[in-house]
C-alpha cells in the first residue's frame, strides 16, 4: 500500500532488473506495473520519470548541442555546430536537433492500459511541434546529478469536488523503448504531489542542515579563539 499526501510521492521501478525479478523475458517490449494508492488526492499529481547512474552533467555531454538551432536560427539547421559531433550529420545530411543530449532523448512510454489512443495523437499539431515539443524541452535541461527526475505528465484537478487521483488500484502499460542496462542504470516512474514549499527534495534539506552545522561549529571555534587570544596586548614596549 502506497499512500500519497501533500508533498509526498510513490516510485515504481521498471528497468531490466525488475523485468528479471518478475520472471519476464527482455524481448517483451510492453509490460505492466500495478500500484495501489490509499487516500484520495485532492491536489494536482505530477508524474515523473527518474533515471539513475545517468551523467547528464558530463562536460562533453552538456556541450553537445547547438543553441542556435534551439533558438530557431534557420542557417544552423543546414550547418549544425561542430560541438554536436558525432551527432552532427547522418549520411552527409545535417541532424536537427543535433548533439548527444537530443540523441539520447528519453522515449519511454507510460500510459493506462485502457488508453487506446497514443499520447502524441492528442496533439493538434501532427508534426508534434518539433523543437517546442514539451518532452524535448524538459530533456534538454540537463541535470546536475547522476540520479534525477524529469516531469513527464500532469494529472490536474478538474474542480474543487472531484479529486485528481481517487483511491484505487492503477495499472500502467509501459513500452520499454529506453534500455538502461548498458550503463548499469535504473528507471522508475514517480507520482508526486507538492505543497506550498514545493516538491519533495531531501537533497536540499540535507545540504542546508550540513552547511548550517559546519558554519555553527566554525563559529563556536572562532568565538573560543577570540575570547582566548583576542585580549592579548600585542604592542611591544619600546625602550627609551
Amino acid at each position: 500500500m502506497n499512500d500519497i499526501d501533500d508533498d509526498d510521492e510513490v516510485a515504481v521501478p521498471y528497468d531490466a532488473e525488475d523485468l528479471k525479478l518478475l520472471g519476464w523475458r527482455l524481448f517483451f517490449r510492453c509490460f505492466r506495473r500495478s500500484c495501489i494508492f490509499g487516500p484520495v488526492v485532492f491536489c494536482n499529481v505530477f508524474m515523473y520519470y527518474g533515471l539513475s547512474n545517468f551523467y547528464q552533467n558530463h562536460r562533453r555531454y552538456v556541450k553537445s548541442r547547438d543553441d542556435s538551432q534551439l533558438n530557431g536560427d534557420i542557417s544552423s539547421l543546414t550547418n549544425p555546430s561542430k560541438e554536436c559531433e558525432p551527432y552532427r550529420e547522418s549520411e552527409k545530411k545535417p541532424i536537427a536537433p543535433c548533439g548527444a543530449i537530443a540523441n539520447s532523448l528519453f522515449n519511454g512510454t507510460i500510459k493506462p492500459v485502457n488508453w487506446k489512443i497514443p499520447v502524441y495523437e492528442l496533439d493538434t499539431d501532427p508534426e508534434n511541434n518539433g523543437f517546442i515539443n514539451e518532452d524535448f524541452i524538459v530533456w534538454m535541461r540537463t541535470a546536475a546529478l547522476p540520479t534525477f527526475r524529469k516531469l513527464y505528465r500532469l494529472i490536474e484537478r478538474k474542480n474543487s469536488i472531484a479529486p485528481a487521483l481517487a483511491r484505487g488500484n492503477y495499472t500502467l502499460e509501459i513500452i520499454y523503448n529506453y534500455p538502461v542496462d548498458k550503463f548499469e542504470g535504473r528507471k522508475r516512474m514517480i507520482l508526486s504531489t507538492i505543497s506550498w514549499m514545493g516538491g519533495k527534495n531531501p537533497f536540499l534539506g540535507i545540504a542546508y542542515i550540513t552547511v548550517g552545522s559546519v558554519c555553527f561549529f566554525l563559529g563556536v571555534v572562532l568565538l573560543i579563539i577570540h575570547h582566548k587570544y583576542g585580549n592579548r596586548n600585542n604592542s611591544a614596549d619600546i625602550p627609551n
